[in-house]
């Protein structure tokens, strides 16, 4: 009973910690708003900058649930590793359950960032693809957004 309410405690800290700690607009490279870095130099219609926001905001809804998801079974992993006869069967289990995770995470992003280039015409999405090609890993849109809680 006693490591069953360490394990809790351990991951709602985990949980609450990276909810007090999440700073806007430093998440990542996607994740500018639509007035700044990469998309300004698209020069997007009010229309474009709506939809956006939009595939924004299912984007966000999306992902949260996973990365709630990746944090848990990360914190359990390093428990897991931490006890003094650790359980290579959970472990590897825990390990697997995260990769699975990740791969969900990626998909997503994938296709968040296609549906994005859809709303683009042809000149904008060669500025959006020659960005991403760029610097591959970072999805070629790295920004130095302030944070200003309007993230895309």
């Amino acid at each position: 009973m006693k490591r069953i309410t360490s394990l809790a405690t351990a991951i709602c800290t985990v949980l609450l910690a990276s909810l007090l700690l999440a700073q806007p607009g430093h998440r990542g490279p996607m994740r500018c708003t639509a007035a700044g870095t990469p998309f300004a130099a698209l020069n997007l219609t009010d229309d474009q900058k709506t939809k956006l926001e939009d595939l924004r905001l299912a984007h966000q809804k999306e992902m949260l649930p996973l990365r709630t998801e990746l944090q848990s079974k990360m914190a359990s992993l390093r428990l897991l590793q931490t006890e003094e006869k650790p359980d290579l069967k959970k472990i590897d289990q825990l390990i697997d359950d995260t990769q699975v995770i990740r791969s969900k995470m990626q998909k997503a992003r994938v296709r968040h960032h296609l549906e994005i280039r859809k709303l683009l015409t042809p000149e904008q999405q060669k500025k959006f693809d020659s960005r991403m090609l760029m610097a591959p890993g970072k999805h070629g849109m790295g920004c130095s957004c302030s944070g200003s809680g309007k993230e895309l």
